[in-house]
């Protein structure tokens, strides 16, 4: 009986042992054109509904990826054009995307909000201008660069990745 319920236990060990061995991780790296890291870059499999976004060295690492197949990633970064490439699970080894600078505006853009009344004494107004070089300053998104620049503009951070303009204080459901 013991002899019996050792095989049944092994056997339960090495049946779990290959449920496991189908998943892998998908390591790598995001570079721009002169090999520099680019932090906070997003790495989409659209597939598979799974992302990520590189640390600070520009790294990477998707788990829970299937062990063999081919899939289209997706990798975006503020600034750089997105890249979408295949890549096959079954070569080994870490991946290394190389994206492209794009330029997002070439000239100022300036914002100016005006008053109900015509009268400027009672309501005031705010002007803020950022030239190129402020625009085309790495952020991991349009919210982050501009809650750092704008006075009145501010961000809620809901998950990683994740954050919603808050302007002069409202919510970004209404503005």
């Amino acid at each position: 009986m013991k002899l019996k319920l050792f095989f049944m236990a092994l056997l339960c060990v090495f049946m779990q042992a290959t449920a496991f061995a189908d998943i892998t991780t998908l390591k790598g790296k995001v570079v721009d054109n002169e090999n520099q890291p680019l932090p906070g870059a997003t790495i989409t499999i659209p597939d598979l509904k799974i992302s990520t976004q590189t640390d600070a060295n520009g790294e990477f690492t998707l788990n829970g990826m299937p062990q063999r197949g081919r899939f289209i990633v997706q990798v975006q970064y503020m600034g750089y054009r997105t890249l979408t490439q295949w890549a096959d699970l079954s070569v080994t080894g870490d991946l290394t995307f190389k994206l492209q600078p794009s330029v997002i505006e070439t000239r100022e853009v300036v914002i100016t909000g005006t008053p109900v009344s015509g009268n400027s004494k009672q309501n005031s107004t705010s002007a803020t201008t950022l030239n190129r070089d402020e625009l085309l300053r790495p952020s991991t998104n349009i919210i982050d660069a501009l809650a750092s620049q704008v006075p009145g503009v501010s961000q809620i951070t809901t998950g990683p990745g994740i954050s919603k303009p808050v302007i002069r204080g409202l919510g970004y459901n209404r503005v």
